[in-house]
Formats: structure tokens, sequence, C-alpha cells
């Protein structure tokens, strides 16, 4: 475990890959008093506050793991060993003011079938298990997908608690964010229907057709999941039915 900083340095972001990690990131990052990122690298921490004057984000990609089958989701090992599992992440949630992001766990999986097409994205999955887990422990989540469906006035309250959470005082930007709700690092479809399209139709067939196997898997931890999701305020997801 890294050695620690002290807890009114540290933002912590623990992410699932493709849950609104840059929403995240960018939200916080805007504030006048965060003054540096640090991604990937948690081996030690205890210099970290000699080098940045003001607050700093930690971020770190949360995984399941399979064995050391890294290469099987087509991820590089290298970078993706430094990812936490959701134990490591609970060490840091009681050291560090912490929030993570998170969206439909079906949509996440699209995302990565179009970014990384002939491998499996099953550690996505076992990542939004983890995060239902975490959930039990006060983990403060942000439903990024969903809220791009609320009124300003909803976004900018929950963009007030994200702050107050992580110990940052409300800055006018926030409520710009509120406003538009941007969305960062998105995928354009590549001419045609793609699987966006027809997941924003409601058609789950073509996906299912895909991503077989993640489709499955997927399912198979719909009762772990599904009461999670609700709890957040999902409802009639695809995936559910």
């Amino acid at each position: 475990m890294a050695g620690l900083a002290s807890n009114d340095k540290i933002i912590f972001l623990p992410t699932v890959y493709h849950t609104g990690t840059w929403f995240g990131l960018n939200f916080l990052y805007q504030h006048s008093r965060v003054v540096c990122v640090q991604t990937g690298n948690m081996t030690d921490l205890t210099d970290i506050e000699l080098l940045c004057g003001g607050k700093i984000i930690l971020h770190s990609h949360m995984m399941g793991w399979r064995g050391n089958d890294l290469y099987g989701y087509g991820l590089a090992s290298g970078r993706d060993r430094n990812a936490v599992r959701w134990e490591e992440v609970l060490t840091f949630m009681r050291a560090y003011p912490t929030i993570s992001t998170i969206r439909d766990p079906l949509a996440s999986l699209i995302t990565r079938q179009k970014r990384h097409p002939g491998f499996s994205h099953k550690f996505i999955v076992d990542g939004f298990v983890e995060l239902a887990k975490l959930s039990a422990f006060g983990l403060f989540l942000v439903p990024v997908d969903l809220y791009a469906k609320k009124s300003p006035g909803e976004r900018r309250g929950l963009l007030r608690k994200v702050l107050e959470i992580v110990g940052l005082p409300e800055e006018e930007y926030a409520s710009s964010w509120a406003e538009k709700w941007p969305l960062h690092n998105s995928i354009p479809g590549l001419g045609g229907w793609d699987l966006h399209e027809y997941y924003a139709a409601g058609d789950v067939e073509p996906i299912i057709e895909a991503i077989p196997d993640d489709y499955a898997y997927l399912k198979s931890k719909i009762r772990i999941l599904k009461p999670f999701l609700q709890k957040l305020g999902y409802e009639d997801l695809l995936w559910w039915n």
C-alpha cells in the first residue's frame, strides 16, 4: 500500500473504465484550489504535497482481476497494474475525501466495444460490482448519464454536494456545468447506426449480437447491480428485462 499524504491535500477519484472519468476530473480540476492531478501511480504519496501547493486529485481506475490475464482485456499491463481493487479503494476512502462517477453499465460496455472490439469487457462488469460493494461503505457516486436528463437545478444540487464532500467551496463555474452538463472523451458514430444509437433507440438485439459474452456476464450480475442502480435513481434499464 502506498504511503499516505495528509488528508486535507488529496481528493480521491477512483473510477471504473468508461463511466465518466473525464467528467469527474475536469469538473474538479477547474476549481481554483485544485492544482495537480496524479493518475495511475499510487506507490508513494508522502512527497506529493511538497510538489503541489493546493489540492491534488488522485485518480486511479478500479477493476476486477482474473489472475494476470490483462492482455485478454486488451490492457497494457505496465499501465494498468496501478489500478486498485475495491479493498484498496476502501483504505483510501478512509484516508481522503472520495467520489466516483457511474453510468449505465451497458453503455460502458458499448463504449469499450467501440474502442477495443475483439477483447473481453467483463472486467468492467466486475468494476461495477466493486462500486456496489463500496457504496455500502459510503462511496459517493455521480450518475453522469442519469443527471444528463435532469434539470439544471437538480444538477447544481448534485455538484454542490460533490464540492462539499471533497472540501471545496462552490465557485461560479459550477453553474455553467449544471446548465451544459458537458460530456468528455465521447466517441462519435462511425457511420450508419452504431451500438450507442441502438442503445438510445432501446433496441437491445444488435447489442447482444455484438457482445454476447459480455452481455450475458452483465445479466449474470443483475441481482447485485439492479438494486444498487435503483437506489441511485436508475429505472427500466435496457438490460433489466
